[in-house]
């Protein structure tokens, strides 16, 4: 089954509650709190509070400094823009999932030596559904988390891909917040 996996940014804590309660009706089993305000770790361990059955996780993470404060406030995984080496030694330490962005094959490569078989492609609009389907024809013992461009538009192309198991990003955050994720929730359950 597809998954796709909201980006929160939280620039109030008030903010957890609702949105979460919101995305929870319409089947997200993942979520995904970036650290692009100061508010991130403290969501984290609100929203693990409040919702202990969700998969919460931090995203944007840069440096292990984040990846520890993330863990700290219970994460279940950490994703990345790209590959940061001490997060990737920190989350193996702590035998957390982390999924480093990647957007080359070399980059690609250098991940699954490392073991890591679950990245994210961001951004994935800057490669499209073709390049993704040919990134995955050579490693196919990858799947992908692709973010970065994708909306309820284009979210079938690449949910249509057999190595993507998930779309995410933050776009559904608008003034047609519910009516937005419903039909988002509609087109990852269709597939």
């Amino acid at each position: 089954m597809k998954e796709f996996i909201p980006v929160l940014t939280i620039k109030s804590i008030n903010e957890v509650k609702d949105k979460i309660t919101i995305l929870k009706k319409y089947g997200v089993k993942y979520i995904e709190i970036a650290y692009r305000t100061k508010y991130a770790s403290e969501a984290i361990k609100l929203a693990n509070n409040l919702f202990p059955k969700l998969i919460i996780g931090a995203g944007t993470v840069i440096n292990k400094k984040q990846c520890q404060l993330a863990i700290q406030a219970g994460s279940k995984f950490i994703v990345g823009p790209g590959f940061v080496d001490e997060v990737y030694k920190y989350c193996k330490l702590k035998k957390v999932p982390y999924y480093p962005g990647c957007l080359t094959p070399t980059e690609i490569a250098n991940c699954i030596n490392l073991g890591l078989t679950t990245l994210k492609i961001f951004p994935g609009a800057a490669l499209g559904p073709n390049v993704i389907n040919w990134l995955s024809e050579a490693f196919n013992q990858v799947k992908f988390l692709v973010t970065g461009g994708i909306f309820n538009h284009n979210a079938k192309e690449y949910l249509k891909l057999s190595a993507v198991w998930a779309i995410g990003g933050d776009w559904i955050f608008n003034n047609k917040f519910e009516k937005t994720t419903s039909q988002l929730m509609q087109i990852v359950n269709l597939h």
